[in-house]
């Protein structure tokens, strides 16, 4: 299967059998397109396991997943700072006659970009997408994570590539492509396409392992802070307003708290209500007036560590902010015109 955007959710209304009478291909392809045999029994039956927690994860990689192939993927992914892989950008492919299945490397165009986001001043992503958080929101690396063999194993592969990607095999590989690429780059057609200046093409290129290095440190530190989560619907009731949020989690097993910030603005400076040091995941506030609100709500443990919710807010420049937005009309929570 050829992962589209697929979070391992069990998804029973759409992950069916071919032959049943509710199967429908285009909506199934919509999160798994199939590549190759068409009989999902294998993968209904991995997925009823994956997504029933009495079962130990220990038990699932023994059998549906194989744990050196998942921790190698993602360890690649984390020093690369290849975000776009949470929930696509992969394969998920099973041999004949095996009960396994392999995630397999699929589209790098998103690896070691942070030099050259900040160039051409375009969006960097979300906070959480730093480290192992970014992975957070998929049953199947959620699980992983939360499996201390699969973090020892993770923790291998991470430190084997990273000295594999070591500043003289990185160094030598830019100076032995760009002798190839260079004779084509700076003419037509190509030079119509590329979007660097050349100063910025050799900034880019002269630092691409300061940033395997930068993504080493980032995914060492994101063990110490709180895990990402989502906020729900806010709902009005009676002149009152209740936001709740799932709680976070902490690799260390510290203590969390919560801050939250409603505000008339994404960056949450016309603040209409904030609280800090929450021990629950909710509050109630009075109601505000009608028009377009933002819920910015943040995890943090006794060490000071902080996370952002799962949830933003893109501008019209393709930016993002950690807030989320909702619309108050007539005295209750309603959808925009995107039906969001």
């Amino acid at each position: 299967y050829k992962v589209n955007y697929f979070e391992f959710q069990r998804d029973a209304d759409v992950i069916r059998l071919a032959d049943d009478p509710k199967y429908n291909l285009s909506k199934f392809e919509e999160k798994l397109e199939v590549k190759g045999n068409s009989d999902h029994t294998k993968l209904i039956a991995m997925l009823n396991q994956l997504n029933d927690y009495s079962v130990p994860m220990s038990s699932i990689l023994g059998k549906y997943f194989d744990t050196e192939n998942l921790a190698y993927w993602m360890a690649f992914q984390l020093l690369t700072g290849n975000t776009d892989t949470q929930s696509r950008n992969m394969y998920l492919y099973s041999p004949t006659n095996s009960d396994t299945f392999y995630v397999l490397d699929w589209d790098n165009d998103g690896m070691l970009m942070r030099k050259e986001n900040q160039l051409r001043n375009t969006s960097e992503g979300s906070s959480w997408e730093q480290g192992v958080s970014n992975y957070w929101g998929n049953v199947l690396f959620r699980r992983c994570l939360q499996t201390k063999s699969f973090r020892d194993e993770l923790d291998t592969a991470v430190k084997r590539e990273y000295n594999y990607m070591n500043a003289n095999r990185i160094n030598g590989m830019v100076s032995h492509y760009e002798s190839i690429t260079n004779q084509y780059l700076w003419k037509t057609p190509d030079s119509t396409y590329e979007p660097l200046t050349r100063a910025q093409y050799d900034v880019v290129a002269g630092q691409l392992h300061d940033e395997i290095e930068q993504n080493y440190k980032t995914y060492r530190e994101s063990y110490d802070k709180p895990m990402p989560f989502f906020i729900g619907t806010p709902q009005a009731d009676n002149g009152k307003l209740k936001i709740n949020w799932d709680t976070s989690f902490d690799f260390r097993g510290e203590d969390l708290s919560y801050d939250i910030t409603v505000a008339k603005d994404y960056l949450c400076k016309d603040v209409v209500f904030s609280k800090t040091n929450l021990a629950l995941p909710q509050i109630v506030m009075d109601l505000p007036s009608d028009g377009q609100y933002f819920v910015r709500v943040r995890a943090r443990n006794t060490s000071g560590k902080m996370q952002d919710a799962f949830d933003y807010y893109v501008t019209e420049h393709g930016k993002t902010y950690g807030t989320k937005c909702f619309y108050i009309k007539s005295g209750q929570v309603v959808e925009d015109d995107n039906g969001q």
